[in-house]
């Protein structure tokens, strides 16, 4: 019988394991375009528009208390401040096959950040140039 527990997914920035998931949506890893699109003519005449465009963009979830936090505006600074490098992401899930990697990343935006009773989420969203991004199964 298949099964799915969210600590079985894991996250990799450069050599940073990211920490301190929030609740919900805690990492999303998406193609930025389609895959494919479709043009019909005046005539009924059709064509297939396939894309090149294997980009992608990650987006972790974090609690407002996760150290990630500081890693993630480190790497923003250094980008920031020192044209700072990309840096390789990687997403597995342990619990069947799916998996994303990304060779080079770029942070998109430094965060936006609210303060409400509670600790509230962060989110950081790290552009893709090419993302491998094979969605699987739970086994």
């Amino acid at each position: 019988m298949p099964s799915y527990a969210p600590g079985e997914v894991s996250a990799i920035h450069g050599a940073h394991i990211v920490t301190g998931f929030a609740p919900g949506t805690m990492i999303n890893a998406a193609r930025r375009s389609e895959a494919a699109t479709l043009t019909i003519g005046l005539q009924g005449d059709w064509c297939f528009n396939l894309s090149s465009d294997k980009s992608g963009l990650v987006t972790f979830t974090l609690l407002g208390s996760s150290p990630s936090n500081d890693y993630f505006m480190g790497v923003a600074l250094a980008q920031e401040k020192l044209g700072g490098g990309q840096t390789h992401i990687a997403v597995e899930d342990a619990n069947g096959t799916s998996l994303h990697f990304a060779e080079a990343s770029r942070l998109q935006k430094v965060s936006d950040k609210s303060y409400e009773a509670e600790t509230g989420n962060v989110q950081w969203a790290f552009l893709c140039p090419v993302l491998d991004h094979f969605v699987g199964s739970n086994t």
